[in-house]
């Protein structure tokens, strides 16, 4: 059952969702003052009609983008670009 779900991502239109929502995300982080849990808590109605590991998918691009967004504006101008930064 795992196998098949993660077989699943590699389709076509879950490799575009993935690309999108990261760059999307990474919008998001860029900007200061908004973040991955804003960009996932406005595309969050967008799910509700989608399927499940599709939608599922296309939020967790949209968090990590942000996240990974919030290191340009604090690596260009010293200012943070999202709220929490992850322990590595």
């Amino acid at each position: 059952m795992f196998f098949t779900e993660l077989l699943g991502l590699f389709n076509p239109l879950s490799i575009l969702v993935i690309f999108l929502c990261t760059i999307v995300g990474i919008i998001f982080g860029a900007i200061p003052g908004l973040s991955g849990g804003l960009g996932v808590s406005l595309l969050l109605p967008l799910t509700f009609g989608m399927d499940d590991a599709l939608s599922f998918t296309m939020l967790i691009a949209v968090w990590v983008g942000g996240i990974s967004g919030g290191f340009i504006p604090a690596t260009l101008i010293g200012i943070l670009g999202a709220a929490v930064f992850p322990i590595w």
